[in-house]
C-alpha cells in the first residue's frame, strides 16, 4: 500500500505501520523509491496526510548529501503552509536532512529559508509556539546563526504560559554570546520581578549559566546578580541569587 497511487492510501499504510512499530511490531524499511513515492504523494494528500507522510520522511537517512538536498528542496516549500502542523513537520525534516548535506554554503542557505517560518509560528497560539520553540532550540544549538539575529523574538511576554517562558529562557542562554550579553542580562533583571517564583529562579539561574558559558563576561553577570540582590526584599530571591553566586563559584569569600 506504500506504492499505491492514493496518497489517502498511502499515509494510512505508513501510519498503521508507525503504531504497529511503536507498538513492539517490526520496523519499517523504507527506500529512495519508497521517499520518491512518498514525496509524489505529498502534493494531493490532505494536511493530516502530509504531516504524516513528512514525519515518516524524517526518519529516513539519505544515502548521499545530493539525496538530502534534493528531499530539502521539494519539502522546503510546505515551510509556508497554512497548517502550523504541516510547517513543524517539513521544517523537522529539514533540519534533519541538513546533517547530511556536506556543502557548508549550501547548509547556511536552507537554514535561511526557515527562519520567517519558524519566527511566523511564534505568533501562534500557545501549544503551537511552544512545539516551534522546542526546534529552534535544537536549531540554536546545531546552527545558531539561524536565529541569533532575532533574540528579541524570544524575549518573554507577561502573558506567556510558564513551559513557553521556560523554552524562550533557554534559547535565551544558547544564543548569548559577548555582543548581545549587555541585552539580555537586562532582559533576566526585568523577570526576576515576576511573582512566578519557580520561573525567577530559571532566571536566576540562567545568569549563573551564562558566567560560565561567556568567560570573559563573567563580572557582568556577577553585577546583575548583584544588583538583584541590592534590589530586592523578598528573601527567596536572595537566598536563590546567593546559591547561584557561591555555586559557580562567583562569590568572593
Amino acid at each position: 500500500m506504500l506504492r499505491d497511487g492514493n496518497p489517502m492510501v498511502v499515509a494510512n499504510a505508513i501510519y498503521s505501520l508507525q503504531s504497529i512499530e511503536l507498538s513492539g511490531g517490526p520496523k519499517v524499511r523504507l527506500d529512495q523509491n519508497h521517499i520518491q513515492k512518498f514525496l509524489t504523494a505529498l502534493n494531493e494528500a490532505t494536511e493530516w496526510g502530509q504531516s504524516i507522510i513528512l514525519d515518516c520522511i524524517s526518519n529516513f537517512k539519505p544515502t548521499s548529501s545530493d539525496m538530502a538536498e534534493r528531499v530539502i528542496v521539494r519539502i522546503k516549500g510546505y515551510t509556508r503552509h497554512r497548517n502550523p502542523g504541516v510547517n513543524l513537520s517539513a521544517i523537522r525534516v529539514i533540519i534533519k536532512y541538513l546533517d547530511y548535506v556536506e556543502d557548508s554554503e549550501t547548509v547556511r542557505s536552507f537554514c535561511k529559508g526557515i527562519r520567517p517560518c519558524l519566527i511566523t509560528l511564534l505568533s501562534a497560539e500557545p501549544e503551537i509556539q511552544y512545539v516551534s520553540l522546542k526546534n529552534i532550540t535544537i536549531l540554536a544549538e546545531k546552527q545558531p546563526y539561524i536565529v541569533e539575529t532575532e533574540l528579541k523574538h524570544f524575549f518573554c511576554n507577561f502573558s506567556d504560559p510558564l513551559y513557553v517562558k521556560n523554552q524562550k529562557l533557554e534559547i535565551m542562554v544558547r544564543l548569548a554570546n559577548e555582543s548581545n550579553i549587555d541585552m539580555i542580562l537586562h532582559e533576566l533583571k526585568e523577570y526576576v520581578t515576576e511573582v512566578d517564583i519557580d520561573f525567577v529562579r530559571k532566571c536566576i539561574s540562567a545568569i549563573g549559566k551564562l558566567s560560565i558559558k561567556i568567560e570573559k563576561t563573567a563580572t557582568k553577570c556577577v553585577f546583575a546578580l548583584r544588583d538583584i540582590i541590592n534590589n530586592n526584599h523578598s528573601n527567596l530571591i536572595i537566598q536563590e541569587t546567593i546559591i547561584v553566586l557561591k555555586g559557580k563559584k562567583l562569590l568572593n569569600p
